[in-house]
């Protein structure tokens, strides 16, 4: 049974594929990340694909609501058309990978500003509706793999919840 999402909610896969498992090897429990544009549309971008619109036909996700307002649900719709056939940056993904094996931390000196890869679409939304609130975290964003984005944003909604148990 798929499992219920709306506009602005996060998409974490554990793929099964060969690219996917050797991504997973490296990174992490996920191997690709989109947003979810409606409760069956998604905004992508994966490897020989770029960035596109698709219809939801993950399996093993997990989805992280990112409880956004209506207004930020409508930007993020929005402004994620405008990302629609950005070309996808396999130097980007080459790099994450030589930095993951050296652990090496720092900016991604392959990281196009014209070319995405999946997490950096939603980052890039993400920051356009000013939804990351630690400035550790922003500093290296547009750096992120999927793994690493879902440590930043599991931990950003676990302070906001602690802060609202405060009343803050």
């Amino acid at each position: 049974m798929m499992k219920a999402f709306q506009a602005g909610d996060l998409i974490f896969v554990r793929g099964h594929g060969p690219i996917s498992r050797l991504i997973e090897w490296f990174d992490g429990e996920f191997s690709h990340v989109a947003i979810a544009l409606s409760d069956q549309v998604i905004l992508e971008s994966q490897f020989f694909v770029n960035a596109r619109i698709a219809q939801m036909s993950y399996e093993d996700i997990e989805v992280v609501d990112l409880r956004l307002n209506d207004e930020d649900r409508k930007a993020i719709i929005h402004k994620g058309l405008n990302m629609v056939g950005k070309y996808y940056d396999y130097g980007q993904l080459i790099w994450e990978g030589i930095m993951d094996i050296l652990q090496l931390k720092g900016h991604n000196l392959l990281n196009s500003p014209n070319r995405v890869i999946c997490s950096e679409i939603l980052v890039n939304l993400l920051l356009s509706i000013h939804w990351f609130d630690d400035p550790d975290d922003i500093k290296y964003i547009k750096d992120t793999t999927p793994n690493e984005l879902y440590a930043i944003v599991k931990k950003q909604l676990k302070q906001r919840n602690q802060d609202m148990a405060k009343g803050g």
